[in-house]
């Protein structure tokens, strides 16, 4: 049985739309409320998640999981509800008839790395220079849909585009990240990179509202791999654009030109619209 500051079970399930991944719930407090029909009480809830051992119309606002009793047992709890913070740790058990009470507001830090210094600003400039002669292409996201997973392109959920390095500038842009942040991902995880996914030169934009709305990298079949995500700003004349990390409060973070943020894949995460000028830099996946 779940108790208070316990992890809340994940599931995923499949529905018409393709799928649904209960961790995508995380950012916000969430009430999982595990009810056999209509329940009144619980609809005075906000982002409320309905398990359900039978079919039902919700209120606009309620989202169904239909359940054959794997996930209540997961749970166990009983017909009751559960209270999840934004990092969808327990924050109370809500019997029947009780009122959900409010989560307080939480502002902690982000387990993220910042290593300054991993690139010197003349190569970020180089980099930015080669990306405005040759240009970049609409990039897109995993989805995994009946079995299968494919890039997705939907200008709500993402906006920016992507240019693949070659050589030199792959083998100059390697061998910095090889010699400057590697050891220092090896002191901070005690981890060992010795595969490295994609070098590219990526642009968001405000002129097209670049932003990516908030994802993990490694929820599909093609993506479960991924270990760590690296981001290095190339220049800082733009506004906008900043990371954040909505399991663990407001708070935005933002690389330094040629200084690296690292990350896990695991972690929920978005960049927000940049507003102002252009947001060049270089996300290499760690594994």
């Amino acid at each position: 049985m779940l108790t208070p500051g316990d992890r809340a079970p994940l599931f995923a399930i499949k529905n018409a739309d393709g799928g649904y991944w209960f961790s995508e719930e995380a950012g916000k407090p969430v009430v999982v409320s595990f009810v056999d029909e209509l329940d009144e009480h619980l609809q005075q809830s906000d982002n409320l998640v309905w398990v359900v051992r039978k079919p039902c119309d919700p209120p606009e606002g309620v989202t169904v999981v239909l359940d054959d009793g794997q996930i209540a047992a997961k749970y166990g709890i009983g017909n009751a509800s559960v209270l999840l913070d934004a990092n969808l740790r327990v924050e109370a058990i809500v019997r029947r008839g009780e009122p959900i009470p409010d989560v307080p507001d939480t502002d902690l830090a982000a387990p993220v790395l910042r290593v300054p210094r991993v690139l010197e600003p003349e190569f970020c400039d180089e980099l930015t220079r080669h990306y405005d002669r040759t240009g970049g292409t609409d990039s897109g996201f995993m989805r995994t849909d009946h079995g299968r997973t494919e890039i997705v392109h939907d200008h709500g959920h993402k906006r920016r585009q992507d240019l693949t390095l070659e050589d030199p500038f792959r083998a100059e842009l390697k061998a910095r990240v090889e010699r400057r942040l590697l050891p220092e991902i090896q002191r901070a995880f005690q981890f060992t990179a010795t595969r490295v996914e994609r070098w590219i030169i990526a642009c968001y934009e405000a002129e097209t509202g670049g932003h990516f709305q908030a994802h993990r990298d490694n929820t599909t079949q093609a993506t479960a791999h991924r270990r760590f995500a690296v981001t290095i700003n190339l220049g800082d004349d733009f506004e906008g654009g900043e990371l954040r990390f909505p399991e663990y409060g407001s708070r935005t973070y933002r690389a330094n030109k040629g200084e690296a943020l690292v990350f896990s894949c695991s972690l929920l995460h978005e960049v927000t619209r940049v507003t102002r000028g252009r947001r060049y830099c270089t996300l290499p996946f760690l594994h």
